[in-house]
């Protein structure tokens, strides 16, 4: 009730702007973050108080963040409202182009192998996922930014952590006829590995991982030959196999 004569691009005193669950509200004033809020309902633009709600799983942490901007009267700057979704992100599909390799050890021998799958992710820092990560180009045509716009960077930063993330089960000794069964395992593997271009750097986190992955056809030979070494190597196959020739 403070502004009765509205002006387009700008945020009076006393302004409700509405904030949805699982979302972080934020508003920006030529550029600068002034105020944000992670709690449902309604956030209150006031001159008086604290630009911001901190609540929820954020706290205090956030408030050094922000410097105070006076509204209410009149300003050169532009001021605008974005909208972080906070809530889990599913079904990013990744593939590789080219043949990761695995040195299985139950086969002694590098295998050659093709993974693919989803994975989901969650922005646990709003505030840097917004300063580092949106592009702001796009952001000022009051555009939506989806996650295609930005997936074939994440997906190769993925897909390089994946490899890395292989090379490690490979060398705990996890066969990679196993490693579909340990997923989660594979996925804090991952988030090891994204930990400082995602979190340290973005304000986001891998949440889980599906895995699946095919021999290429040099390892399957390989494989075949291996398996049946190894099968005329046991003494209960060996007895089966003479009794059958006899």
């Amino acid at each position: 009730n403070t502004n009765v004569n509205g002006t387009s691009n700008l945020v009076s005193n006393g302004s409700l702007i509405h904030v949805w669950p699982g979302t972080m509200m934020i508003v920006v004033d030529g550029g600068k973050i002034v105020g944000a809020s992670c709690e449902p309902g309604y956030f209150t633009v006031s001159d008086t108080t604290a630009p911001s709600v901190f609540g929820g799983q954020f706290g205090d942490s956030f408030k050094d963040v922000f410097e105070r901007w006076k509204f209410g009267g009149s300003t050169p700057r532009e001021q605008r409202v974005y909208y972080i979704n906070m809530q889990e992100i599913r079904g990013i599909k990744y593939g590789t182009a080219n043949p990761i390799n695995y040195f299985d050890q139950m086969y002694n021998a590098e295998v050659f192998i093709r993974a693919r799958g989803n994975y989901s992710f969650k922005i646990t820092n709003p505030i840097k996922f917004f300063t580092e990560v949106v592009p702001k180009g796009a952001a000022l045509a009051n555009k939506t930014i989806d996650f295609g716009e930005l997936k074939e960077q994440f997906n190769g930063e993925f897909l390089t952590a994946l490899e890395d993330s292989l090379g490690k089960m490979s060398n705990d000794g996890i066969p990679f006829s196993q490693i579909r069964g340990n997923t989660r395992n594979l996925t804090k593997y991952l988030a090891d590995a994204l930990d400082d271009e995602w979190k340290e750097l973005r304000g986001m986190e891998i949440v889980a991982t599906t895995f699946t992955a095919s021999y290429d056809d040099d390892t399957r030979k390989l494989i075949g030959k291996r398996t049946e070494g190894m099968m005329m190597a046991d003494p209960n196959v060996q007895a089966g196999y003479m009794a059958s020739n006899l």
